[in-house]
């Protein structure tokens, strides 16, 4: 469900400033799981004293409720929201656009990634770092920029919400939502973010280690004009002489050991993702 910190929402609609037990007591006789609490309407309130009102109303219920901070990455939240809600915004809101320049109040999904990727510090299992609903399947983003906005979420360990219309998509759109291996990169118990290990303007490196001592390597040609012919030397990249054996996720292949360089071509715009499974 969906409410405000403020006297009403962002869509004019009664806000729960001042009545935040009442709301609570009521969102969890209806069976709520979830609410997502907002930020307009708030007059001269400062986020850090407001949001943990709501937060004690929340933790005092019989009913496990995740608190969901939203307001905008103003202030900082991922300083002081991890005391007392599960996940908090950390931009303005996401725009259906890869790449296209972004208005005062949203965001292009690169224009996300690049304001959520130093967060990363503030991410673990219960407290994460939210930059905003998935827009897969919806606005101008293409195929190969569908796959790349949601493997970088996962790699991000970033809350997964669709953000389409889940009534009406089409088969490629669900098959992206509902990858399983990807889904587990996301949710892996360790409970780190990914980050960059290598970057430059039109090419990046993710790495994301997961609970049982296996890496999640996402790379990214992050321009919008030619591809990239790119071979991963894995002992190198990774800095290790462990053997791994290697999968490319979305292509559902198992690639042999990482003593093996794998090479690659990289779309505009693109990503491949593979995970590195320790050897027994």
């Amino acid at each position: 469900i969906y409410s405000d910190a403020g006297k009403l929402t962002c869509q004019e609609r009664p806000g729960s400033l001042h009545y935040e037990a009442i709301d609570a007591a009521t969102f969890e006789a209806w069976g709520v799981d979830y609410i997502k609490y907002d930020w307009c309407h708030h007059g001269f309130n400062k986020a850090e004293l407001t949001y943990p009102i709501m937060g004690k109303a929340l933790y005092e219920l019989d009913r496990d409720i995740v608190y969901s901070v939203c307001n905008w990455g103003w202030g900082n939240p991922w300083e002081w929201a991890p005391n007392f809600s599960h996940l908090w915004r950390t931009t303005w809101d996401i725009e259906a656009c890869f790449d296209c320049k972004g208005s005062f109040i949203s965001k292009n999904v690169e224009e996300i990634l690049d304001l959520n990727a130093p967060l990363a510090p503030y991410a673990m299992p219960g407290a994460w770092n939210d930059p905003d609903m998935l827009e897969v399947g919806n606005g101008s983003l293409t195929y190969n920029e569908n796959i790349a906005h949601f493997s970088l979420w996962c790699m991000m360990a970033a809350p997964l919400i669709a953000g389409n219309d889940v009534s009406n998509m089409n088969d490629t759109t669900l098959a992206i939502l509902t990858h399983k291996e990807m889904i587990a990169i996301d949710q892996d118990p360790l409970g780190i973010q990914g980050y960059r290990i290598y970057e430059d303007p039109f090419f990046e490196i993710w790495l994301k280690p997961l609970m049982d001592g296996s890496k999640a390597v996402l790379i990214f040609n992050r321009g919008n004009e030619k591809d990239i012919d790119y071979t991963a030397n894995w002992a190198q990249l990774l800095a290790t002489n462990v053997n791994y054996t290697v999968r490319d996720i979305w292509q559902g292949l198992d690639l042999g050991l990482s003593t093996k360089p794998t090479s690659m071509v990289l779309a505009p715009n693109s990503v491949k993702v593979y995970r590195l499974d320790l050897v027994d």
